[in-house]
């Protein structure tokens, strides 16, 4: 038993529909739309307005509807595309015609324009791939030619017969800013922008008049999306690969992601040439100025390549006249003794005798012994005089407290790549033989610090009288340049005071965490002549910061000391970009002369280049 299913006519028919006279689909033509007005454009009418006779239908606004003139879907020997047709057969002679994969276009005498039209059956696309042939078509108001051949679109060319066909055509993928659903559009049939925009309107139900609210973008071969009007109109054809409209709205722009940039920029007309000369001039000025200012920017960039050191424990310093030492003993937190240490001053010395002068006469009321190490080199390895011994008769004051030997130095060659810290650290080394020669013992308090390093004598009395201090602690020295007349901040620290014991060692670094506030002065290049600068420029540790023979010029000298700029044009060297930038420049002037060391301000005659307005040195 055999099920049968069929289509009955509903048990109630509806009431029948007016028949539509007159109206054949086939007989109409597409006219392009024209945009009138707003509300016009955007009425809708009834499908009596549309369709129904006018003359007959009293709701009609108009005396007669004009029915709008479009393409039949599919021309098949002018006739409609049948596609469902099922008694279709390959004897149909329709088969057997042209067929049209894309579009059919109706060439009318006054223009007229393009529709598109369905999907047809594989079998009709295997007759037009393999049957590519052109014909003409008369009748009617127009001639219907095939554009595209089902092989993939193309172009044709009319004569008075008949009509070329190519197989060339150019289909690419079109957007509009605010559609969902994205077109195809043969390029291959346009030939200008102006045509290509005006079908891109149509083809989205737009009217011509709203194209200049849209902008026409297209991506290329590289991927770059670019302003299609920028281009000539075959480099574009040549490198689109997509088309896209959107809206003249910077905002909308930036959200969609979409970087526009013209291909006339500078940036894409640059030749190459001119690249390569720019790298030929600016990287050897960089590798030039690397190599010839490595030490400058390396200080610049110091904050972040090194970390600044653990910070000190600063201990608070007390002082004023006739304040008796037992009560400035208690106010540190320390006893008074009943008796006081001795104390060893212990220095390295190279030419400094205008400070080992000024040091001695502080000092000499309060040390046991003066214990002074000369070497008859520099720590670069130079030949030096003894200028100490040479010159021992200016500190016959303290004849009966100086320990003084000579350290066998070390003559290096030039070119040679020894280290000058090396030779320093043996010198300081030797140091301690030296001090046990002068008598020190446990319980001593030792003041390790360069000649230039001068404690005050109201710390050295405190360390001398005072229970309770720290076993070793950091000095901290009001810091100078040149004279007392530039003073640069309290960073000088590595002058230190010992209670003397067997790990006791001489030395010039970091020992402790504990730093004494304001304990004296540290005045760094205060020579009387600039030949004692040059000395000192090339004989200490850091002789390496002469770069260039100018430096140790002697008017050069002068005008950086009278301004208080740095000798070896270095940069500050800090922790921190705060203090770099801070300390930048030439050292502030101070016309100060208070809290400085009492010989120093009662032989001014004698030290008038170390106070301010002595800035001027002897040449000879």
């Amino acid at each position: 038993m055999e099920l049968q299913l069929g289509l009955a006519l509903p048990s109630t028919p509806p009431p029948p529909s007016p028949p539509i006279k007159g109206f054949d689909l086939n007989s109409f033509v597409y006219e392009a739309r024209v945009c009138s007005s707003i509300n016009d454009n955007y009425k809708k009418r009834s499908f009596a307005q549309a369709f129904a006779d006018g003359k007959n239908d009293k709701t009609s606004t108009t005396s007669a509807t004009a029915v709008p003139r479009t393409l039949p879907l599919l021309l098949w020997n002018k006739q409609p595309n049948n596609d469902g047709d099922e008694e279709d057969d390959d004897n149909n002679p329709h088969k057997r015609q042209h067929c049209n994969s894309r579009f059919t276009v109706v060439i009318k005498n006054d223009g007229d324009g393009l529709v598109g039209w369905p999907p047809i059956k594989s079998w009709r696309k295997e007759i037009c791939f393999h049957h590519h042939h052109h014909n003409n078509r008369g009748g009617g108001n127009g001639t219907v030619r095939n554009i595209n051949g089902c092989g993939g679109g193309g172009r044709s060319g009319s004569s008075s017969n008949s009509n070329q066909y190519y197989n060339n055509s150019t289909f690419v993928k079109v957007k509009m800013e605010g559609v969902g659903i994205a077109r195809k559009i043969d390029l291959s049939l346009h030939q200008s922008f102006q045509t290509l925009t005006d079908t891109l309107m149509d083809m989205f139900d737009k009217c011509q008049m709203d194209s200049k609210n849209y902008k026409l973008t297209y991506q290329d071969r590289e991927g770059d999306w670019l302003l299609a009007q920028d281009v000539p109109w075959r480099s574009f054809i040549r490198s689109v690969q997509r088309l896209n409209l959107l809206k003249r709205t910077l905002l909308i722009i930036i959200l969609r992601g979409m970087a526009m940039r013209s291909p006339h920029s500078p940036s894409r007309r640059r030749p190459p040439k001119f690249f390569c000369l720019i790298l030929l001039i600016v990287a050897p000025t960089c590798i030039f100025g690397l190599l010839t200012n490595y030490q400058k920017i390396s200080y610049f960039f110091r904050p972040l390549w090194d970390k600044p050191p653990a910070p000190f424990i600063r201990l608070p310093h007390y002082y004023a006249e006739n304040v008796t030492v037992d009560h400035l003993c208690h106010l540190h937190g320390w006893s008074r003794r009943d008796e006081p240490r001795r104390v060893f001053d212990g220095i390295i010395f190279s030419n400094e005798l205008d400070m080992l002068d000024i040091r001695w006469n502080e000092l000499y009321p309060y040390v046991t012994k003066l214990v002074i190490f000369e070497a008859n080199t520099t720590f670069t390895g130079i030949p030096k005089p003894l200028y100490f011994a040479s010159n021992r008769g200016r500190f016959a004051f303290a004849e009966d407290k100086i320990i003084h030997d000579v350290f066998p130095g070390v003559i290096i060659p030039r070119g040679s790549h020894a280290d000058p810290f090396d030779l320093e650290k043996k010198q300081r080394v030797a140091m301690n033989a030296l001090l046990r020669r002068a008598g020190i013992s446990n319980g001593d308090i030792l003041i390790m610090s360069d000649t230039d390093e001068i404690p005050s004598p109201h710390t050295v009395k405190l360390l001398q009288w005072c229970d309770g201090i720290p076993p070793k602690m950091h000095l901290e020295l009001k810091h100078y340049m040149y004279s007392f007349e530039f003073p640069v901040d309290y960073s000088s620290w590595r002058a230190t005071a010992h209670i003397y014991g067997p790990r006791t060692f001489y030395q010039h670094s970091r020992q402790t965490n504990y730093l004494f506030s304001d304990a004296g002065w540290h005045c760094s290049f205060c020579f009387r002549r600039i030949e004692d600068f040059v000395f000192k420029m090339t004989a200490y540790s850091h002789a390496d910061r002469v770069k260039r023979r100018e430096f140790l010029d002697h008017s050069r000298i002068q005008k950086l000391i009278c301004r208080g700029d740095d000798l070896f044009d270095m940069l500050p060297e800090e922790y921190s970009f705060k203090e770099l930038i801070k300390k930048m420049g030439a050292i502030p002037r101070s016309t100060s002369a208070v809290h400085l060391p009492s010989y120093l301000l009662k032989n001014v005659d004698k030290f008038r280049f170390l106070l301010p307005g002595g800035c001027l040195r002897s040449q000879d």
